[in-house]
Formats: structure tokens, C-alpha cells, sequence
């Protein structure tokens, strides 16, 4: 699937791609916002959802160019690699 395929897609295909193909990456929290990041074949989808049960879910998708994926990178633990390096 392609991110023009994913945009263009119905609400409801879009959460069934994201639960058959997507790949959780992370979770992101603000004071009433929570983004989980996942990756679709070559691009990535950001969930947004709010504590109210009846608010869809936003989905943002993302190139792996995209510059707001940089707001991802220092939640990303590299302990392990630093560790092979040792």
C-alpha cells in the first residue's frame, strides 16, 4: 500500500491496514493527547486519540523523509546498541 492509497482510503480501511500491516513503533504523550507511531510498508501513520471515548481517532501519515518524525527520535532507546559498541 502507498501513502496516496492510505490517505485516500475510508476511515474504517485505514484502521484495518493499520491493525493487518502496521508495525508499532512508539507512543508520544501530551497533557490530553496520546500519538502512537506506526509504520506501513514505506511510510509511517501517527494515531492521535484524546481520553473521550465518542472523538475518532486523527491519523496523520508521514514519509520517511517527513521532518515531523524528528519529534520521535529521542524517544527511541539506543542503550542496547551503545551496548554492542562497548
Amino acid at each position: 500500500m502507498t501513502i496516496q492509497q492510505f490517505g485516500d482510503a475510508t476511515h474504517y480501511v485505514q484502521r484495518t491496514v493499520l491493525e493487518m500491516l502496521g508495525t508499532y513503533l512508539l507512543t508520544k504523550k501530551t497533557r490530553n493527547i496520546v500519538c502512537r507511531l506506526y509504520q506501513v510498508d514505506n511510510f509511517y501513520v501517527e494515531v492521535q486519540t484524546s481520553g473521550h471515548a465518542n472523538i475518532t481517532p486523527l491519523f496523520t501519515t508521514y514519509s520517511v523523509e517527513a521532518v515531523e518524525l524528528d519529534n520521535y527520535l529521542n524517544k527511541i532507546d539506543l542503550s542496547s546498541i551503545e551496548q554492542l559498541l562497548d
